[in-house]
């Protein structure tokens, strides 16, 4: 170790220090530059849907009001999916080459059957990244000050405002807004069963025994609905 830092210690017989400096400059902006463009290339919705597995979700969101509206902007896949500040976008770059290893080595979401078993469990994943960064992506175009209530909906301004008082995530409410919604009755129907295993199944009569409150993603605060457990 100490004759190879000895090595780089010393001066070069061939090459001035100037040269050195000259050289060690150009192959940093060479770095730079390739950086650049591989993380400008592979943010581009031609890349992201360059995979057959997400050719399927790319057709959702074909028909969005994010792909076409009336007012002609269109949020693209990194709008939405890659933090506009430079640390959180490294780090979801890192993270997205997990997709990578899920597609091509494990092969656990490259097919359309096998997507769809591991929906639920992606957009909770990437639930649960938009709400630790307050939906950053979704904020670099839309401003709760910026809002104009008077043009919305009654209910929709209502609620917008309430949202605004409370700077709630947007993903808070608006799931499944580019993207079919997972289904996530599994766990409710795994319960129904077993209640209705258990239960006494004779009589005419259905009678309430009781309610429970239904969330759209764990840590959710509010209800998304109820189920009301019956028995005869």
């Amino acid at each position: 170790m100490r004759k190879l830092w000895n090595a780089l210690r010393r001066p070069s017989a061939r090459w001035s220090v100037l040269a050195l400096v000259a050289i060690g400059i150009v192959i940093g902006i060479a770095l730079i530059v390739l950086l650049h463009v591989g993380i400008k290339v592979t943010s581009t919705t031609e890349f992201c849907v360059s995979c057959h597995s997400m050719q399927p979700v790319y057709e959702e969101y074909k028909q969005s009001v994010h792909f076409q509206n009336a007012s002609g902007v269109r949020a693209e896949c990194h709008d939405c999916h890659i933090p506009p500040d430079i640390p959180g976008m490294v780090k979801r770059k890192l993270e997205a080459s997990n997709d990578i290893y899920q597609t091509f080595i494990a092969h656990s979401i490259d097919t359309p059957e096998k997507f769809e078993a591991k929906r639920a469990e992606l957009a909770e994943r990437e639930w649960a990244r938009m709400k630790e960064n307050n939906s950053a992506t979704c904020r670099s175009c839309h401003n709760y000050d910026a809002m104009d209530h008077a043009k919305q909906h009654p209910e929709a301004a209502r609620q917008m405002k309430v949202a605004a008082k409370d700077n709630q995530s947007c993903i808070d409410c608006h799931k499944g807004i580019a993207h079919q919604l997972p289904d996530m009755s599994s766990g409710f129907r795994k319960q129904f069963d077993e209640l209705r295993a258990s239960a006494n199944d004779s009589g005419d009569t259905l009678y309430s025994i009781d309610i429970k409150p239904i969330y759209a993603a764990k840590g959710d605060k509010e209800a998304s609905g109820s189920l009301l457990l019956l028995r005869k």
